[in-house]
This record gives structure tokens, C-alpha cells and sequence, in this order.
């Protein structure tokens, strides 16, 4: 929403940006440094994002992982997955933590490389995450991104 409208911030609804990432081993996320209201939801581009979602931060700090522990929404620095089907918020979050590893390697590859890929369409970008070498892969997780 935009920040000159004061009546759109200081609401009940958390904002997430990539100073809200957990620190250390946390993972889940449930308050956040700004918050906006109902109304500056809907005259914003922002999409609400339910718990158990991942949230990825893509400018700046790239690759920062959270879990949304209640509905929230976030800013144009970040982007919000959630698995197409079944109830598997953990495993999307520990299977990206896990894809992040070989993706930072070599670093330079994931500074430049992933961002690009995000930005070019992310809200049509699949992204599979294997299960296991056996399992079938499952359907691509969707990506959430503000317009």
C-alpha cells in the first residue's frame, strides 16, 4: 500500500519484509515490523497469505526463508509459496532450504541467477521439489507475488 496514506498502515495484519526474517535455527514468523489494515490491503496489489506458507525474500538479502505462522502479506522484496496440493507447508520450506544450499554455489550463480529467473514471470514460475529419488515428484508449488 502506499506509505503516504496513514490509513493504510498500523493495522492488524503483518507486513512481511526481509528485516522480519527469523534469526538463527527459527523458522515461523507471526509478528512483524509494520502492519497494515484491512483497508490498505484492498487498495494494494498486497495478497494475504495464510499459516504454513513460505515466504523467500528476492531483493536485497536474496534467499532469506520464513514460515508464515498466521495470515500476513509482504512486501515487493519477497515471494510466498505454498504447495498446489496436500497440506505440506513444512516440507516446501525444509525442501527450498535445502535446494537454497546448492543454489548458492557458486555464490555469484545465486546472486544473479535466481533473481533473474524469479523476476522474468514469477507469478506463472513452477518449481518442483523432489520428494525423494523413488517418490513421483508432486504437482509444482504455486508462487504468490505482489503485482
Amino acid at each position: 500500500p502506499k506509505t503516504s496514506t496513514p490509513e493504510y498502515w498500523d493495522g492488524d495484519i503483518p507486513w512481511f519484509s526481509v528485516a522480519d526474517t527469523p534469526k538463527g535455527s527459527d523458522a515461523f514468523v507471526f509478528e512483524t515490523e509494520k502492519s497494515i489494515t484491512h483497508e490498505g490491503l484492498a487498495n494494494s496489489s498486497a495478497r494475504l497469505v495464510g499459516p504454513g506458507t513460505t515466504i523467500i525474500t528476492a531483493r536485497g538479502t536474496v534467499g532469506n526463508l520464513a514460515v508464515a505462522g498466521r495470515e500476513m502479506t509482504f512486501n515487493q522484496s519477497c515471494y510466498a509459496l505454498k504447495a498446489s496440493e496436500g497440506d505440506a507447508p513444512y516440507f516446501t520450506f525444509l525442501s527450498l532450504a535445502r535446494r537454497l544450499k546448492t543454489w548458492r554455489q557458486p555464490r555469484r550463480h545465486f546472486q544473479f541467477g535466481m533473481p533473474s529467473k524469479l523476476s522474468r514471470n514469477p507469478c506463472s514460475l513452477a518449481l518442483r521439489l523432489p520428494f525423494s529419488k523413488t517418490a513421483p515428484s508432486p504437482k509444482p508449488a504455486t508462487i504468490f507475488c505482489p503485482s
